[in-house]
């Protein structure tokens, strides 16, 4: 099994029902460009290894990300894990602590219910990224430019000391574009 990519700043904890694992794994895909140029680590249950305690793993991993990925269907809202996991990052807004929580509507579902309800999604008009399986490599094209626009934004992430592997600072070239702040509601969401 893989561990969890330490080589990069932004670490993105994502958090789905199983039901809907074959469209995150398609939507996962397009993320991969991010994780080449080192702007994000991607974080999900598959990335358990043999002999985890996986409870005391997927805290750990909601207590040490950046982001927070909810990909939200009627799926998740009836899950018991996903439930355990978005109070584990709730909590760790509520007590101040930097995490930014992104709900991505992923299929149609009453996400204004939840207690992800008052947070800005990734799209801007509320409606879910994927309409049919067929548009999943459009959703994906879109989540990536999204999430590369946002972390974009944001100042360098630190970089933690058990990241062992990480070059110099001065080693590592820039990414960044500008520092000033995007609301990624008003991104472009086509092509």
């Amino acid at each position: 099994m893989v561990d969890d990519n330490r080589k990069t700043g932004r670490r993105i904890f994502v958090s789905y029902s199983h039901a809907d694992i074959d469209r995150w794994c398609r939507l996962k895909t397009h993320l991969k460009p991010l994780e080449r140029a080192d702007h994000v680590s991607v974080w999900d249950d598959e990335c358990l290894n043999p002999g985890d305690e996986w409870e005391k793993r997927l805290k750990e991993k909601i207590s040490e990300c950046d982001v927070f990925l909810a990909l939200l269907s009627a799926d998740f809202n009836t899950s018991d894990s996903c439930s355990k996991e978005c109070d584990e990052a709730l909590a760790r807004v509520q007590k101040g602590e930097q995490l930014t929580i992104i709900p991505v509507l992923l299929r149609e579902c009453a996400w204004e219910k939840t207690n992800l309800g008052t947070f800005q999604m990734i799209t801007d008009d509320g409606r879910p990224l994927t309409k049919a399986d067929n548009n999943l490599d459009w959703a994906g094209t879109l989540l990536c430019r999204k999430l590369g626009a946002y972390f974009q934004t944001l100042p360098e992430a630190p970089q933690p000391s058990s990241y062992p592997d990480l070059p110099p600072k001065e080693d590592r070239k820039s990414t960044r574009l500008n520092s000033s702040h995007t609301d990624i509601s008003r991104m472009p969401s086509s092509a």
